[in-house]
């Protein structure tokens, strides 16, 4: 079954985290909460990964190493192509610049292909620095083998266990960090981890709840401007309307979106926006860092500016088709041609299914 508004959210959710990193680029105190669509991906990965794997896990007939094979082939070659164009950019900088060594910059490759956090460059806060979007696919990755381990003994009461447990670290979490924020810097990257449980099984909870009201069109197009209006805010509204988006609106949106039927003509629109939002999400880095760049060197008036992040928006969303059609798609052919037949192929990404 294919969830043609999720798809869409998934979408506009990617192109807003795009917005806000070019934006980014004139100025950090814009779009305060757009960071937030990292926490909605964890939410939908929830729903999609319970949905697509929950039964065999819990039935046995798909094992953990199957799955883990499943998910890497389903996410992990995007990551590659990714992590490898910030790596070469990284390593042209340090031969024109001469600011770090060719040796230190393989060590950060080494952990950076490992989907692990680097600290190998301490004058910079980035956690990840040749793919910044990889630091939440590691929690995602993390909350995918937990889910994956206890499926078998994933009650209703310890799902609730859990979710409490997970709430109440991120309602810490919202509070100490005055909003919900942490993962992707060297000296917050353990506060991915209660950043990711409580979106991420709310998301398996909603599986298992009774289905929404079916609706049409014009809902559909409600929850897609719920979902701009808050990701887009121009201003924060404090810890507390962080963690209320995270515990009630982003889950409740989710909810909606499943039973959601937005009509033919929308569903080729969100199909299309739905499978460019991993490959945007993932490949962006390399076209945001040149651009990062030319803004640093070129004072831009707010009309250029204006041009050039058009421009740059572009660059990133044909980057992001070239990825997956000339890429991921046959990469992803020859792997599950290879699995074949241990492993059979599904539609899953998580959450950019």
């Amino acid at each position: 079954m294919r969830f043609h508004t999720l798809d869409g959210m998934r979408g506009v959710a990617a192109l807003v985290v795009l917005v806000f990193h070019i934006v980014q680029q004139r100025t950090l105190a814009a779009l305060p909460f757009a960071g937030l669509a990292v926490d909605f991906f964890y939410v939908l990965s929830g729903f999609v990964v319970a949905h697509s794997y929950e039964a065999r896990l819990a039935g046995g007939t798909l094992s953990l190493r199957a799955f883990a094979q499943l998910r890497f082939v389903r996410l992990y070659p995007l990551a590659f192509l990714g992590i490898l164009l910030g790596t070469v950019l990284a390593a042209l900088a340090a031969a024109v610049k001469g600011s770090v060594s060719p040796a230190d910059v393989a060590t950060a490759a080494l952990f950076a292909f490992l989907l692990l956090p680097s600290f190998v460059f301490p004058q910079w806060p980035t956690a990840y620095p040749f793919n910044p979007a990889a630091w939440s696919l590691t929690f995602e990755a993390l909350a995918n083998v937990f889910f994956a381990c206890i499926a078998r003994w994933l009650s209703n009461a310890v799902l609730i266990a859990i979710l409490l447990a997970g709430g109440t670290a991120l309602a810490w979490l919202a509070y100490a960090t005055a909003g919900i924020s942490g993962g992707h810097e060297q000296a917050t990257v353990f506060l991915g981890v209660p950043r990711v449980i409580f979106p991420f099984f709310a998301g398996v909870l909603l599986r298992r709840l009774p289905a929404a009201p079916g609706s049409g069109v014009l809902a559909g197009g409600g929850l897609m401007l719920v979902l701009l209006a808050v990701l887009l805010a121009p201003f924060g509204w404090g810890a507390g309307s962080s963690l209320a988006c995270v515990v009630v609106l982003f889950p409740l949106l989710v909810w909606l979106g499943i039973a959601n039927r937005p009509g033919p003509r929308l569903e080729r629109a969100f199909a299309v926006i739905g499978a460019l939002s991993y490959p945007l999400y993932i490949t962006q880095a390399a076209v945001l860092r040149l651009g990062l760049e030319v803004v640093r060197r070129y004072p831009l008036s707010p009309g250029q500016f204006a041009l050039f992040a058009l421009t740059e928006a572009a660059c990133a969303l044909a980057l992001a088709w070239f990825a997956m059609r000339w890429f991921d798609v046959p990469v992803q052919q020859i792997l599950r041609r290879r699995d074949q037949p241990r492993t059979a192929p599904t539609g899953a990404r998580g959450a950019f299914a």
